[in-house]
């Protein structure tokens, strides 16, 4: 009976995030988010019973750790992403681009050359 509550608590929670973000226009709202929401909290549920059966007193300290851990390998992800020179949005503003005439390309002849 406590997984179905905590499936009900989980599915709760994301239905009402999802209606949050359609009353605020804040990306999109789809159903499946819901379900797969539901079920990504289901996994991590049934990740923290197995490390409590196996951990058993010390379960707090080694998820208090790995959480540790896995948030400063985020936030390093994040940081270096954010630092990255790579843009995914096009050219910098000023960049000219040179191309060719539209009627130049054949079969086997490079379209720049005149």
């Amino acid at each position: 009976m406590a997984v179905w509550r905590a499936a009900a608590v989980l599915a709760g929670a994301s239905l009402a995030l999802e209606v949050a973000q359609y009353a605020l226009a804040l990306g999109s709202s789809d159903a499946t988010d819901v379900v797969v929401n539901t079920a990504g909290g289901l996994a991590g549920v049934g990740v923290v019973a197995l490390a409590r059966r196996a951990l058993r007193a010390r379960t707090a300290v080694v998820m208090t750790r790995w959480c540790a851990g896995g948030t400063v390998l985020a936030l390093l992800a994040v940081g270096l992403f954010v630092a990255s020179p790579v843009r995914l949005t096009g050219p910098p503003p000023g960049d000219v681009a040179v191309g060719c005439g539209a009627g130049a390309a054949v079969a086997h002849e490079s379209p720049c050359r005149g």
